[in-house]
C-alpha cells in the first residue's frame, strides 16, 4: 500500500513539474532571501510540532495515553500522507495510528476532528474580529456587519446540535438499520459510543479544551508570521 502511496505522489509531482515553467521558478528561487526563507521554514516546523502538542493535550484529557513524542510522529505521519493522497486521509491515519493506544477507533476519529475544529473556530473567529476591526478602523465594509453575525450564530447552532449526541442519532437510526449488515453494527455502535463519549470527557475538563486552544491561537499566529516571512524572502512588496 505504502509502495503504490509512494508512486501515486510521484505521478502527482511529475505532472505538476511538468506543467510549471521550471525556468522563470528558477530566475525566482536564485533571488530569494535565504535568511527570510529559512527562518519561514523553522517556523513552519516550529508550528507543526506545536500542533502536534496541542492534539497530545486533547488526547490525555484524563490519563496518558500518547508521549509527545509519539503524537509528533503520529502527526507528521499523517500529514506526509495527506501530500500522496487527496482529501484529509492523513486526519484518518492519525486516528488509526492513535487506535493502537487506545483501542477505540470512535474516541480516536473524535479526538481528531476536535482538533480540527479547533483550527477551524479559531480561524474563523480571527477573520471575524479583523473584518469587524477593519470595518471600524477604515470605515469600508468588506460584508455586512448583520450578515457576519447572522453567519456566526448559524455555525455555533450547527456546531452545538452536531455534538449532541441524541440528535444525531435520531437522523442516523434509520439509516443504520436499513443499510448496516447485522455483524458490522455491534463494533459500528461501539464506534459511535466511543466517538461521542469523548467529548463528554473533554467537557468534564474545560482547561484541557481552553489550553488546546491557547496552543492553536499560538500556532496560527506563527503560520501568518511564517508566510509573511516566505513574502519578504521571495522580495514580494506589500503595501499596508
Amino acid at each position: 500500500m505504502k509502495k503504490w502511496l509512494a508512486l501515486i505522489g510521484l505521478l502527482i509531482l511529475a505532472v505538476i513539474l511538468y506543467n510549471l515553467d521550471l525556468a522563470k521558478i528558477a530566475s525566482i528561487l536564485v533571488g530569494i532571501n535565504l535568511g527570510f526563507f529559512a527562518l519561514g521554514v523553522v517556523l513552519d516546523l516550529g508550528s507543526a510540532v506545536l500542533k502536534a502538542k496541542k492534539w497530545q493535550v486533547l488526547v490525555n484529557v484524563e490519563q496518558r495515553v500518547l508521549t509527545f513524542w509519539r503524537a509528533v510522529e503520529y502527526f507528521f505521519s499523517g500529514f506526509f500522507l495527506s501530500i500522496l493522497t487527496p482529501g484529509r486521509v492523513g486526519d484518518l491515519a492519525r486516528a488509526l495510528y492513535l487506535k493502537r493506544e487506545t483501542n477505540n477507533l470512535g474516541e480516536s476519529l473524535s479526538t481528531v476532528i476536535l482538533d480540527r475544529l479547533i483550527d477551524v473556530v479559531l480561524l474563523f473567529s480571527l477573520g471575524f474580529v479583523a473584518i469587524v476591526s477593519f470595518t471600524a478602523i477604515f470605515g469600508k465594509e468588506i460584508m455586512p456587519i448583520e450578515l457576519l453575525f447572522g453567519l456566526s450564530a448559524l455555525l455555533v447552532i450547527f456546531g452545538l446540535l452536531i455534538l449532541k449526541k441524541n440528535f444525531i442519532g435520531f437522523f442516523l437510526k434509520p439509516f443504520f438499520n436499513a443499510f448496516v449488515p447485522e455483524k458490522f453494527k455491534e463494533s459500528l455502535k461501539m464506534t459511535f459510543d466511543g466517538f461521542y463519549g469523548f467529548f463528554g470527557k473533554i467537557r468534564a475538563h474545560p482547561k484541557r479544551l481552553a489550553g488546546a486552544s491557547a496552543i492553536g491561537l499560538f500556532t496560527w499566529f506563527m503560520a501568518f508570521f511564517s508566510s509573511y516571512l516566505f513574502i519578504l524572502a521571495l522580495g514580494i512588496e506589500i503595501e499596508f
